[in-house]
């Protein structure tokens, strides 16, 4: 095996199976969504190069992704990772994605073949930026499984300088927090100590998964009341990021190195002690939220959510709903209410509403006199100002904000509103010259490193530099992270088969919900057994966590 200082960037080919689908939904998955992603990894990761190409028949291909295999294949590919990328049209399947690891290499243990299926009906649209970075995200982490992130690979772990299995025992333990008995922790170097350093909590063991939800979602996903919007919990959420955390869970498999300059930075929870990783998030006794700058008291109300990136409700819009069989840990109101994220042990934080994300400029300003703005440079702040009267009560609004250094960790936000022009220079209620009430300025100091921060999005995608914090996109790229590439007309497609033979997908849970609904289905990992032919052949069964495909994702929100 080569050592770890030898390893090269990752190769990732895609074979396309989505001839199904609607034009313009195929355009998107091949030519866009795809290639973006895999550009993300490529540049990300490095890896212990196969020492022979991947073959794989049309027996293989079919017990993977019930496809057949193209001849290219059939002959032996030099890649380190074989994607097949199916679809199906399925509206009345509740899910958006899944993807399954189907085969590891016989010498290093990594995965080398897998699938990704998408659901057509979910719609996939460039030319919304919500809704293509929703897919952006949504892809990244479906890819995020099968690179590792699966509990049905946790035994494939590996010590990287000797190539031993970890053995399950060393990689995940189970404890009792805040009274739920039974959460797995991951107990991987380097995140272990990189999640010390960013909760400022030594005493913590490794990181939370999540417990909650079915086999789609428990036991291969970040807890989300600790991750928040770290783009492999268990659903997605507006404002995802691809973290440090993710990267070094990689790292600790033994099979990557990754670059931790990819990660994109993230604030929940971050400096806030092992209190914050190790309480309940609400005081069973006052009913009041233990930490008020992530979780919320006013439950029904409308504020800003975490990071200031839009609006949305405190909890729960809907506060007569109740879960009698909920776990009496997450009970903290004594009334059984539930709140609307299933996965964040039933803690309360303000979620986005639907068109109230401040960044995205397809949406249209709310009927209030405030001068609100939606855009890249847009975000989330209080206030009762007014064009022609200040507003009855106070309110969450979008402004556009530009962030200032007046000298070594001193700034100012400079707000832009119905055309005029206001500085906060401190934490406060400030008014605007013209206009009626006060609008609610945050710590400058801190809003400007945090939920005011301008960063590269995702690294680039390896596909520009990042310049000033913004990405300067390599030629034939283009937007915010460089995710849009120029098609050429006449371009040939690549390489693609016939359809997959049609396989059902269970129902997910209410496919209407708030949140998109990301699946997760790990198939079969099959133990590959060392000097099978071109790496791949001498396959045995290696235990299945997660659904089959034709089973159900149980992921849904």
């Amino acid at each position: 095996m080569l050592a770890v200082g030898d390893r090269e960037n990752m190769r990732i080919k895609a074979y396309y199976y989505v001839g199904n689908a609607p034009t313009a939904v195929k355009n998107v998955i091949q030519q866009q969504l795809m290639p973006a992603v895999i550009a993300y990894y490529e540049a990300a990761l490095k890896v212990s190069r196969a020492t022979a190409p991947i073959q794989y028949s049309n027996a293989d291909a079919q017990e993977c992704a019930k496809v057949d295999a193209v001849d290219s294949l059939k002959n032996g590919i030099n890649a380190d990772l074989v994607l097949f990328i199916t679809g199906a049209n399925e509206p009345e399947k509740g899910y958006v994605a899944y993807a399954s690891a189907c085969d590891i290499d016989p010498t290093t243990n990594r995965p080398v073949v897998g699938m990704i299926n998408f659901n057509y009906a979910y719609g996939f649209d460039k030319d919304s930026f919500l809704t293509y970075q929703t897919q952006i995200y949504t892809t990244l982490h479906e890819l995020g499984h099968v690179l590792g992130f699966s509990s049905s690979l946790y035994p494939f772990f590996v010590d990287p300088t000797t190539n031993k299995k970890l053995g399950v025992a060393n990689v995940v333990k189970t404890k009792t927090v805040n009274g739920y008995a039974g959460v797995s922790v991951l107990t991987l170097q380097p995140l272990t100590d990189r999640l010390k350093t960013y909760f400022n909590c030594q005493e913590l063991d490794g990181a939370y998964i999540e417990q909650e939800g079915g086999p789609g979602s428990a036991g291969s996903h970040f807890e989300r009341r600790i991750f928040l919007n770290e783009f492999m919990t268990a659903s997605d959420i507006i404002d995802c990021r691809v973290s440090e955390f993710y990267l070094a869970l990689l790292e600790g498999t033994g099979w990557y190195t990754p670059d931790y300059s990819m990660a994109e930075p993230m604030f929940w929870g971050k400096g806030k002690g092992c209190a914050f990783v190790n309480s309940k998030c609400v005081d069973t006794t006052t009913k009041q939220a233990t930490i008020t700058d992530s979780f919320c008291n006013d439950l029904g109300n409308i504020g800003c959510t975490f990071g200031a990136q839009g609006y949305g409700v405190c909890g729960t819009n809907d506060l007569t709903q109740k879960d009698t069989s909920m776990d009496t840990a997450f009970n903290y109101w004594g009334d059984f209410r539930k709140m609307a994220d299933s996965f964040a042990d039933n803690c309360p934080y303000y979620s986005f509403y639907s068109g109230a994300e401040c960044r995205d400029s397809s949406n249209e300003p709310r009927n209030l006199p405030t001068g609100e703005y939606f855009g890249e440079e847009s975000r989330c702040f209080t206030g009762t100002l007014g064009v022609q009267k200040a507003l009855p009560t106070t309110s969450p609004m979008c402004i556009k904000k530009y962030c200032t250094k007046v000298s070594t960790n001193q700034y100012n936000v400079l707000l832009e509103i119905a055309g005029k022009n206001t500085t906060c220079t401190q934490e406060g209620a400030i008014s605007v010259d013209g206009m009626f009430g006060t609008i609610n300025c945050p710590n400058p100091n801190t809003f400007c490193v945090s939920s005011g921060l301008t960063y590269c999005a995702r690294g680039c995608l390896g596909r520009g530099t990042c310049v000033e914090n913004k990405c300067v996109c390599n030629k034939g790229y283009y937007g915010d992270d460089c995710s849009y590439r120029v098609v050429v007309p006449g371009e040939a497609e690549p390489e693609s088969g016939p359809n997959k033979t049609a396989i059902g997908v269970g129902a997910g849970v209410g496919g209407g919900a708030l949140l998109a609904i990301i699946g997760f289905i790990i198939a079969k990992i099959k133990a590959m057994q060392a000097g099978g032919a071109a790496g791949i052949a001498g396959k045995a069964a290696a235990g299945n966590s997660g659904a089959q495909p034709g089973q159900g994702a149980d992921n849904a929100v």
